[in-house]
């Protein structure tokens, strides 16, 4: 995580006031999120902050993040779930120097914060919320979208305790443009992009991802609810044993 950026005071307003700042809730690599509150709709949003001055970003960066943030606003709208996080917007500055997206907010943060607090969690919870994770991501296939990138980090929690799916950013869809590898495996031969010791073994193989690459990526999140340990580092330590025959 990125800690050395400025951040926006409580009370900043953005966008000729649209949006008043109340908190920042996350911030990494992609850029920073608040928690704001839409002043002409008087509801709390959740507002992503990519700069072209930030630490990572630059010019041709922010075009990326621009294409990005504009296919998780698309792909949202095409899926129509209910547990998948809604973009209502993507804005950006008169300068077209810093990009704003509108999300709906999910004020109990991500699965990875809950795994921090607590390592791991009951069965019944487990259960809960990997059925709301496997309810969002079935939806996706329907609309011609492999997600790719599932994670702890991309499935938040509401307010409720009810989870729901993010960041269709790096979405594999049908029709998109062969751009950070959006449809294949990239005209440069590099690998899907995904999270490491989320992705699935056919993210390193050529030719579209089938559906199947996000129901590994699941598969880690459950193991790790349950056990309070990441797959990928387990794995290593039990290939090449015998298996054990239960009688």
């Amino acid at each position: 995580m990125a800690q050395n950026q400025e951040t926006l005071a409580r009370g900043t307003l953005l966008l000729d006031g649209k949006y008043e700042v109340e908190a920042l809730i996350g911030q990494g690599a992609s850029g920073q999120v608040y928690r704001v509150r839409h002043r002409g709709l008087r509801g709390l949003r959740a507002l992503k902050v990519v700069g072209q001055h930030m630490a990572g970003v630059g010019e041709e960066r922010l075009k990326e993040y621009r294409e990005r943030l504009m296919q998780e606003f698309r792909l949202a709208e095409l899926a129509k779930s209910p547990r998948l996080i809604q973009v209502y917007d993507v804005q950006e500055d008169p300068a077209g120097q810093t990009l704003y997206a509108e999300m709906e907010l999910a004020e109990g943060g991500s699965v990875a914060d809950l795994l921090r607090r607590e390592g791991r969690v009951s069965v019944d919870r487990a259960l809960d919320l990997l059925r709301d994770a496997a309810e969002g991501l079935a939806a996706i296939p329907r609309a011609g979208i492999v997600h790719r990138a599932v994670s702890p980090a991309n499935l938040l929690l509401m307010a409720d305790g009810r989870l729901k799916v993010s960041d269709l950013g790096l979405a594999q869809w049908d029709g998109a443009p062969d751009r950070f590898g959006d449809t294949r495996w990239g005209s440069a031969g590099q690998p899907h992009p995904g999270t490491p010791g989320y992705r699935s073994p056919e993210h390193d193989r050529p030719g579209p991802l089938h559906p199947t690459a996000d129901v590994y990526g699941l598969g880690c999140v459950a193991f790790q609810l349950l056990t309070g340990q990441p797959w990928d580092k387990v794995q290593h330590r039990v290939q090449g044993t015998r298996p054990v025959v239960l009688r």
